[in-house]
């Protein structure tokens, strides 16, 4: 019965069809016969580093984007030296804007994808050209990048906070309230009443209470 059971049958002369656990220890020479010296670099460990950065991209016109001074910090807590003003000049198709890690000071730009990305390169934006000369060029931040624009066309919209000095619309839908002035004059959707206060006491009260 011992050779059954060393053959990893059991007392009813059947064994399992999974192949039964094994232990086993990497030893540091195993590691490196994995990973080789020098196959894994710090440049290579922070290529696809998420960051974060105060730089502020805007769009010039319908084909050119713009960005500001600032520096691009890394989550591997790596900070650029600053980097300088510029612009994409006049683009004629989709352009990458990029961090070459090699090229300190500047950001860099390419049509071409796959040359935004890699070894020491990190994607900030991506600028569209708008075929309509009264329209802005369309530009796409990565991560934490600014964004300024004057003209913004989109089917929603998600944010905490959203401020505006003036707002044009056809239909405003709000689930809660609307305050105006400081609390001055509060719409309340919720409970289906208007309040006006003049600062210290409610003076006009419209609705359920």
């Amino acid at each position: 019965m011992s050779i059954l059971t060393d053959l990893g049958y059991n007392p009813l002369l059947t064994r399992s069809i999974l192949p039964q656990p094994v232990d086993f220890t990497l030893t540091s020479a195993d590691v490196k016969n994995v990973l080789p010296s020098g196959s894994v670099d710090s440049a290579r460990v922070g290529d696809y580093s998420r960051f974060t950065t105060d730089i502020v991209f805007s769009a010039t016109d319908n084909d050119t984007a713009a960005w500001t001074t600032g520096t691009i910090s890394f989550a591997t807590g790596e900070t650029t030296p600053t980097i300088a003003a510029s612009n994409t000049g006049n683009i004629t198709a989709t352009t990458f804007v990029y961090y070459d890690g090699t090229q300190t000071g500047s950001l860099q730009t390419t049509t071409t994808a796959s040359k935004a990305i890699g070894k020491q390169r990190t994607l900030i934006a991506i600028v569209e050209k708008v075929t309509d000369t009264s329209k802005l060029c369309k530009i796409t931040p990565i991560f934490a990048t600014g964004l300024v624009v004057s003209d913004l066309t989109a089917d929603q919209i998600s944010v905490n906070q959203l401020d505006a000095v003036a707002t044009n619309t056809g239909t405003l839908a709000v689930d809660e309230y609307i305050t105006v002035g400081g609390n001055n004059v509060k719409i309340d959707g919720a409970n289906g009443r208007l309040t006006v206060n003049d600062g210290s006491n409610d003076r006009v009260y419209v609705g359920s209470i």
